[in-house]
C-alpha cells in the first residue's frame, strides 16, 4: 500500500485589497470563478506516492510569461530569455503576447497569442480587445504554477492583477518607466498640468502591484523610487549568451563610417531623434541602417527615400542582429526617459561595436562613465555631434570596445537565468536548488 506524503507549498503573496477591489467585477465577467477551489489560498497541497513511478515522476512547473512584445516569425524565438529556463528540473515556459496576424505555426503549448496592440493606450481604447484580452490572460495565469510578468505591458499587468485575484505565484520586472514616457503622450499646458497628477497615481499602482511579490528592477531610478519595498532587486535583463560574446580588439576598418540603429519604431525608442540629427551628419562619410517596425516607420522610409546613404531594413531577427553589429561601428541608441535597457546596447558589446546613446538613468546605470558616448535625450544637434566624434576618434571607439566586452562578460543570459530562476523559485516557496 503505498503512502501518501502531502508536502505544502507557499503560493504568492497575500492579496492586495486595493487591486483586487478593482477588477472583481471584472473577473467575473470572463465567465470563470474568482478562484480555482484546487489552487485556492495560501498554501496549495501537492499530493507526492511513495512506491508508484508512475506517480512520481517529476514534471516541470508550467512558468507562463507575459510579455507585449510578440514574435514577428512562427516558431518561439530562441532570442528571448526566458527560453534558457525551457528545461528538464526547471520549467515548462510558455509565452502569452500580442501576435501579428501574419505569421502561424505557433505551438498551442509554447505559445498563447493575444490580439495585435501596439500600445496600451490602443489596447485602453478598444473595450472588445481589452475584454479579450483579460479574459485570454485570466485563464493563462489560473493555468500557470508561476507567472513572470514583464510591466508596464499591458498584459504584463493584466497577469499581475489576475496573479494576486488567484493567489498565483509571480514574479515582476519593470522594464521602464511608464512615468517618465507621459510627456510623450500628455503635451501643451493641459499636458503640463496633468503629468504629475498621473504620474502619481500609476507610481502608487505600480507600488500596489509589486508589493510582496519578488521584482526586478532596471534602473537606479526606480530602485530609488520603490526602496521601502523589500522585494524589489536592481538588475540588468539581458539575452546574451556566454558564446556569442566576440573578440574583436579595434573598431577600425576603411570605408564610410556604419552606423546602425535597432528598435520598435515608437517614441520611447527615439528613432525621430536620429532621423532629425541626419542633416547635421551631411559632412561625414557615414552608412546607416535602420532595422525595425512601428508606427513611425513612414518618418523612416521618408528618411530613406532622402538620403541614398540610409538603409531601412525592417524588422530583423536577434541572430541578424547580431551579425549586423559586428559588421558595424556604432550603435545609435537615442532612447527617450522611461524606456528600460535596450538590448542593442548588450548586442553592441559582445559584437565589438561601439555605443552613441541617450543618459536616460537605465542607460547611465549600465553604461556608466566608460561603455558609451551618452548625450542628453531628445536632442537631435548633440546626438550628431557625438556620432562625429566617435566616427573621427578610432582610439575612442577602441577604448568603448574593450569596456562593452568588459561591461557585457558578467551581463549575459546565464547571470539573468540564475537571478530569475532565485525570483521564481522564492516565489513558489522553492530553494535554489529544488523543490
Amino acid at each position: 500500500m503505498p503512502t501518501v506524503q502531502r508536502e505544502p507549498e507557499l503560493v504568492g503573496s497575500a492579496q492586495c485589497p486595493v487591486v483586487s477591489a478593482l477588477l472583481l467585477a471584472l473577473s467575473d465577467s470572463t465567465g470563470y470563478p474568482r478562484n480555482d477551489c484546487r489552487r485556492s489560498g495560501n498554501l496549495r497541497v501537492r499530493p507526492t506516492i511513495q512506491g508508484q513511478n508512475s506517480l512520481t515522476e517529476h514534471v516541470e512547473p508550467l512558468l507562463v510569461d507575459f510579455n507585449d512584445a510578440g514574435p514577428r516569425s512562427p516558431g518561439v524565438p530562441d532570442h528571448w530569455t526566458l527560453e534558457a529556463l525551457h528545461k528538464p528540473n526547471l520549467f515548462r515556459v510558455k509565452f502569452v503576447a500580442p501576435v501579428p496576424a501574419g505569421p502561424g505555426g505557433f505551438s498551442p503549448d509554447r505559445m498563447r497569442p493575444l490580439p495585435q496592440f501596439t500600445s496600451k493606450w490602443e489596447l485602453l481604447s478598444s473595450p472588445a480587445k481589452l475584454l479579450t484580452c483579460w479574459k485570454i490572460v485570466w485563464q493563462e495565469v489560473r493555468a500557470a504554477d508561476v507567472v513572470l510578468a514583464n510591466v508596464p505591458g499591458g498584459a504584463a499587468i493584466m497577469a499581475c492583477l489576475a496573479a494576486r485575484l488567484l493567489r498565483k505565484p509571480h514574479v515582476v520586472i519593470v522594464h521602464g518607466d511608464l512615468r517618465a514616457r507621459l510627456p510623450l503622450y500628455f503635451r501643451g499646458r493641459v499636458g503640463t498640468a496633468v503629468r504629475p497628477i498621473l504620474g502619481r497615481i500609476y507610481t502608487l499602482f505600480e507600488r500596489a502591484l509589486i508589493s510582496g511579490t519578488p521584482t526586478l528592477v532596471v534602473s537606479y531610478e526606480l530602485a530609488e523610487r520603490y526602496r521601502r519595498v523589500r522585494s524589489v532587486k536592481l538588475g540588468a535583463y539581458s539575452s546574451i549568451p556566454s558564446r556569442e560574446i566576440g573578440v574583436r580588439p579595434s573598431n577600425r576598418r576603411p570605408g564610410p563610417i556604419r552606423l546602425l540603429f535597432v528598435g520598435s519604431f515608437e517614441p520611447n525608442k527615439g528613432v525621430d531623434v536620429l532621423l532629425r540629427a541626419l542633416p547635421d551628419l551631411e559632412e561625414l562619410d557615414y552608412e546607416l541602417r535602420i532595422c525595425g517596425k512601428g508606427a513611425m516607420e513612414p518618418l523612416c522610409a521618408a528618411a530613406a527615400s532622402r538620403y541614398s546613404n540610409v538603409l531601412l531594413l525592417g524588422h530583423v531577427e536577434h541572430e541578424q542582429v547580431l551579425t549586423l553589429c559586428e559588421d558595424s561601428d556604432i550603435v545609435v541608441v537615442p532612447a527617450r526617459p522611461g524606456d528600460g535597457i535596450p538590448r542593442i546596447i548588450l548586442e553592441a558589446w559582445a559584437k565589438g561595436c561601439a555605443v552613441v546613446a541617450s543618459d536616460t538613468a537605465p542607460i547611465r546605470m549600465l553604461c556608466g562613465d566608460d561603455g558609451a558616448v551618452l548625450v542628453p535625450a531628445n536632442s537631435p544637434a548633440e546626438l550628431a555631434a557625438a556620432i562625429i566624434r566617435a566616427a573621427a576618434n578610432p582610439s575612442l571607439r577602441d577604448g568603448l570596445v574593450k569596456s562593452g566586452y568588459e561591461r557585457v562578460r558578467p551581463m549575459t543570459v546565464e547571470a539573468t537565468m540564475e537571478t530569475l530562476s532565485y525570483l521564481l523559485q522564492t516565489a513558489m516557496g522553492r530553494t535554489r536548488t529544488g523543490r
